[in-house]
C-alpha cells in the first residue's frame, strides 16, 4: 500500500535528521526553576552558592553554532566535561574534523583552533582565549560568595556585581541567572564577554539547557543534551591536544 504524501514527508524528514545529526536532537525539557524564599541579598547568595555546589561534575553533548567575529556561521557537534571547581574542556567538530578545543584548568587555558576558523578570523584564538576564561562560570556559575547586590530587586530582577569586572542579572523570584557580563580589566575598552544562559532541572538539580556567549570571538550558541551530572570523570578528559597553545590564567 503506497504511503500518503504526509507519511512520505515524515519518513523523509526522519531520514534527513539521521543523516545530518544536528538540529534534530532533543534537549532536556524546559522546566522553570521554582521560586525561592529569601529576604536579604546574603540569603540569596547562600541559595545560589548551594545550587552551584550541587553540581560537581558534568558530562554533556551539545549542538553548537559558531559565528566568528568575521566569518560565516558553522554548525558543530560538541562535547563538554567539567570538574569542579574550574576544570572544563569543550571540543567541537564537524564531519569528524576537529574545529575547536578549549581546555581550562586552574593554571592555564589551552586553545586549539582549526585553520578553517583562523583563515576567516585571524584573531579567533585570542577571542577564544577570552571565551575559555569564561567557560568555568558558564558551566557552573561564578563564585557568588564574592558578589554584592547592587541595591534591592527592581523590575523583578536582582543585579549582582563582583570586583573583577563581572556582573550578573537574575530573575529575582527564582534566582535564575539571565545574563553574565565579563569585561577584561587589562583591556577595558574591548567588547565584554556576555553569556545568556537558560536553565532547567535534571532530576531536581538546576543546570544549563542552553547558553549563548558573545564577545570578541564572535557568537557561540550551545544547546545541551545527554546531560549527566555528578558522575565520575576520567582525569585524561582534561588533557589538551599537543597542538594546543597555552594561555596562562
Amino acid at each position: 500500500m503506497p504511503l500518503s504524501a504526509r507519511a512520505y514527508f515524515l519518513v523523509l524528514a526522519c531520514a534527513l535528521c539521521l543523516l545530518t545529526f544536528t538540529g534534530c536532537r532533543t534537549p532536556a525539557a524546559l522546566i522553570t526553576l521554582p521560586a525561592v524564599a529569601y529576604t536579604t541579598p546574603n540569603q540569596a547568595i547562600d541559595l545560589l552558592t548551594a545550587r552551584r555546589d550541587a553540581v560537581q561534575t558534568v558530562q554533556a553533548q551539545a549542538d553548537l553554532i559558531l559565528t566568528p567575529a568575521r566569518g560565516q556561521p558553522q554548525s558543530l557537534s560538541a562535547q563538554l566535561v567539567h570538574d569542579a571547581p574550574d576544570r572544563v574542556r569543550m571540543r567541537a567538530s564537524k564531519l569528524n574534523h576537529n574545529v575547536m578545543d578549549l581546555t581550562v584548568t586552574d593554571e592555564a587555558a589551552w586553545i586549539a583552533v582549526s585553520s578553517r576558523v583562523t583563515d576567516e578570523a585571524p584573531d579567533a584564538e585570542a577571542g577564544l582565549a577570552r571565551l575559555a576564561e569564561a567557560l568555568p562560570f558558564l558551566v557552573r556559575g561564578p563564585d557568588y560568595r564574592r558578589a554584592n547586590a547592587a541595591g534591592k530587586p527592581s523590575g523583578g530582577q536582582l543585579t549582582l556585581i563582583w570586583n573583577d569586572n563581572l556582573s550578573a542579572r537574575l530573575d529575582a523570584a527564582t534566582l535564575t541567572p539571565l545574563r553574565f557580563t565579563l569585561t577584561d580589566p587589562q583591556k577595558p575598552h574591548d567588547a565584554p564577554v556576555v553569556i545568556e544562559p537558560v536553565y532547567t532541572l535534571y532530576g531536581g538539580t538546576a543546570w544549563l539547557r542552553s547558553a549563548v556567549a558573545t564577545g570578541g570571538f564572535g557568537r557561540i550558541a550551545l544547546t545541551f543534551f545527554d546531560v549527566e551530572l555528578n558522575a565520575k570523570l576520567n582525569p585524561r578528559a582534561f588533557k589538551p591536544p599537543r597542538r594546543a597553545t597555552r594561555h596562562p590564567r
